[in-house]
């Protein structure tokens, strides 16, 4: 077989990297194209993942955007090929050809992904963040978002938060190969809000409530900051941001505050549940029992609804109203030493066929109340000598502390995902945390 016309780029000679990259690139744009499928596969299987693989990123790149090879079946090139290449590039490489690295790893993602074959998928994901991190794990790639929503199908979702960053990390416009000087977005928005989203949806499994507030809250930020943003992932966040927030300071959060007047309108009209579950806690868990009516019939439709999503939140909306229930019992401590349990009844939201003497005991046991019911139908409620007030204080330390994280995310999404002059020859000239710039669309 005669050589290739591509032969003596095979390797690098001494040229140094990034003129070796150029050259890669401009074959790549100009004659690469015009291999055939067969010239493609020969050139691949005679290269070498060691020597040549800056060389064989390109030639697979060109390859999966000329020939569809996402199939699992009859595809031409092995997933161990691949999987083989990412662990013998050097790391100080891999982040100049962050761009020709993603095309590769993103068509056998998606060959994973159809096939159901989540953990080499999963790992996919990890071993291409480990490339690009380079030993920093507060980098951000554009290969979170993917990784967190494998992770989040998981029935156990604990190790994930070791992905998930929310403080002082900072946006790096990541060319790669793309030597033009131009002025794209640091990162994707969609491959940004589809990490944040996923991250909130396991710090709601984790029950770290004030994350996945903060979390949910960045998404509806990132939409409302740009244009054309999926609807799917914006009403999804903003739903599970008032879910978030009602659980973690037990009131409804403000959405007015932190959307457009056009967002605002979208859901509302789209949102009528959600709208009133908003308007059901504006004043904390104190409601009536008229009002409970109401909300039990919003968790009746929701519970009814067939998506994802939808049986997601109502797992959470099954929570808030356990919160409601207890509030509805505990808040008469501040009024009666005691009470007959059948006034209690009346008076609380607790349904006709719980138990009450199970029930206090139940609560006492989960959060330190001190309350007793006897053979007489007598609640007491008792005063309590080392009253914890602990949770108050951390209540207030959380509070603090999602202050802080939403200033660092609005400061980023803000002032740099879009600024143009926060770009020094093609990169942010800030320290700390990087994202990887993503050059496809992530689909929510």
């Amino acid at each position: 077989m005669p050589p290739l016309p591509c032969e003596n780029l095979k390797d690098r000679g001494d040229s140094d990297l990034q003129t070796y990259i150029s050259q890669l690139q401009d074959y790549c744009t100009l004659s690469a194209y015009q291999l055939t499928k067969e010239n493609f596969i020969q050139t691949i299987k005679d290269s070498n993942t060691r020597t040549n693989n800056v060389y064989l990123w390109f030639i697979l790149s060109v390859f999966f955007k000329k020939f569809n090879e996402s199939k699992a079946t009859k595809a031409l090139v092995e997933s161990s090929t691949i999987m083989r290449l990412i662990v013998d590039t050097d790391v100080s490489e891999a982040r100049k050809i962050a761009d020709v690295i993603e095309v590769v790893a993103k068509t056998l993602l998606t060959r994973f992904t159809e096939s159901e074959n989540y953990d080499g998928a999963k790992d996919l994901c990890i071993r291409i963040i480990s490339l690009l991190q380079k030993d920093n794990q507060k980098v951000i790639t554009s290969f979170h978002g993917p990784l967190m929503r494998l992770l989040f199908k998981e029935n156990d979702v604990t190790g994930s938060i070791d992905y998930i960053n929310m403080d002082d990390f900072q946006l790096l416009n990541e060319n790669g190969s793309n030597l033009k000087k131009c002025f794209n977005p640091a990162i994707d928005p969609i491959s940004l809000m589809t990490y944040f989203y996923y991250s909130g949806c396991i710090c709601l499994k984790l029950k770290r409530y004030v994350d996945a507030y903060i979390l949910f809250e960045s998404v509806i930020m990132l939409t409302s900051k740009g244009e054309n943003q999926p609807h799917d992932l914006f009403i999804s966040s903003t739903q599970k941001y008032i879910l978030a927030g009602i659980l973690a300071f037990k009131k409804s959060p403000s959405i007015i505050s932190i959307m457009t007047n056009d967002l605002s309108r979208t859901f509302t009209y789209y949102q009528n549940d959600y709208i009133s579950i908003l308007k059901i806690f504006k004043n904390g868990l104190n409601i009536s029992n008229d009002t409970y009516e109401t909300f039990l019939a919003i968790l009746k439709t929701i519970k009814e609804k067939s998506d994802d999503v939808s049986k997601e939140n109502y797992r959470y909306l099954c929570i808030i109203d356990e919160y409601a229930i207890k509030y509805s019992v505990v808040k008469y401590k501040k009024i009666y030493d005691k009470i007959y349990g059948s006034d209690l009844r009346l008076k609380s939201l607790l349904p006709k066929d719980v138990n009450m003497k199970e029930y206090l005991e139940k609560i006492c046991l989960e959060d330190g109340y001190n309350i007793t019911i006897d053979d007489n139908d007598i609640v007491t409620f008792h005063e309590s000598n080392n009253v914890d007030t602990s949770s108050v204080y951390t209540l207030c330390g959380e509070i603090e502390v999602m202050e802080q994280k939403l200033m660092v995310l609005k400061n980023i999404i803000y002032k740099t995902l879009y600024d143009k002059e926060c770009f020094m020859d093609g990169k942010f000239d800030l320290k700390k945390v990087e994202v990887i710039s993503t050059t496809i669309d992530e689909k929510y």
